[in-house]
């Protein structure tokens, strides 16, 4: 026969399988709305000037408009005398080049780590809006709400800095 403790600790263990269990549908939603044809569309502009200066991060190690052959001309980003770049952050940079480096550059290693991390945030959200409110529905339904954001999706597509703002300012408000 279980004592109190044990019935209770039981009752939590198959409350957060609930909780995982239903934290999947979302994310798979937003799985299924994001993957699709995710390398088949050339980089775009911003999205180019990112890859481009993460290619550079591979023989440097620090983002770069110079890769030796090639001088990368972006007005929206400012450089140094020495051509590294300024103004924006460098975490992007840094985790398409680690995708380049893993997996080898084209349009779908570029955007996959930022799809990886949307995909995070979907999943953030569930646990941030389940931990705050501690309603199982309105973490449904704002995870499911957020997977099915158009605006959402087209910056979680991006090659760009977007993605990894979004699951590290919901990260940031689970502590």
């Amino acid at each position: 026969m279980l004592n109190n403790n044990e019935a209770n600790r039981h009752i939590r263990t198959a409350d957060r399988r609930g909780d995982y269990l239903l934290a999947l549908i979302p994310l798979a939603v937003g799985a299924l709305l994001l993957f699709p044809r995710l390398g088949d569309r050339c980089l775009w502009t911003d999205e180019a000037e990112t890859a481009l200066i993460s290619s550079t991060l591979l023989s440097d190690f620090v983002p770069k408009a110079w890769d030796g052959r090639n001088l990368l001309y972006v007005y929206e980003v400012s450089f140094n005398s020495q051509l590294v770049a300024t103004i924006l952050p460098w975490l992007s940079y840094y985790v398409t080049a680690g995708s380049f480096a893993v997996l080898g550059e084209s349009a779908f290693t570029a955007r996959l780590p930022f799809v990886v991390a949307s995909l995070a945030s979907i999943l953030a959200t569930y646990f941030l809006v389940l931990n705050v409110s501690g309603d199982r529905s309105w973490a449904f339904v704002s995870a499911l709400l957020l997977s099915l954001s158009v605006p959402f999706l087209l910056y979680a597509r991006t090659c760009r800095y977007y993605a990894l703002t979004t699951v590290l300012a919901v990260l940031l408000l689970h502590t």
